[in-house]
């Protein structure tokens, strides 16, 4: 939310795969995810949203270095929620810089804004 890409990408391993119901995408370069990230937050700009709510729903740890959670997202503005709750899936890998995001699965509620600036450039899509 702060608008800062190196503090963002420093929390995941490339490449990743980002997965909604519509398809997967895969992200190999610092570019591609920074387009993802600069679509996200304009989508979030456009929708008015202050506050990205996330909690932790479940953690099983596989491995010593391997971490599969769901959290539960929540998109608000101001005081109203925008849209229902919805969960995503991901898997964090700990790595010599830490715990990090290796993959993660999206279930969004309908908004097709959201899930364009997810897979912006995927399977012949424009983008956000």
């Amino acid at each position: 939310m702060t608008g800062d890409f190196a503090l963002f990408c420093n929390c995941f391993i490339l490449p990743q795969d980002f997965d909604t119901f519509e398809g997967r995408r895969r992200i190999e370069t610092l570019d591609e995810l920074q387009v993802v990230f600069d679509g996200v937050r304009s989508h979030f700009a456009t929708t008015q949203v202050s506050l990205l709510e996330r909690h932790v729903v479940a953690a099983n740890f596989v491995t010593e270095t391997e971490i599969r959670s769901t959290h539960v997202s929540r998109l608000v503005s101001g005081p109203s929620v925008l849209r229902a709750a919805y969960p995503v899936m991901s898997t964090l890998r700990r790595t010599s810089d830490g715990w990090k995001v290796a993959s993660a699965s999206y279930a969004l509620p309908a908004d097709p804004g959201h899930e364009a600036a997810l897979r912006v450039g995927v399977l012949g899509q424009d983008g956000p």
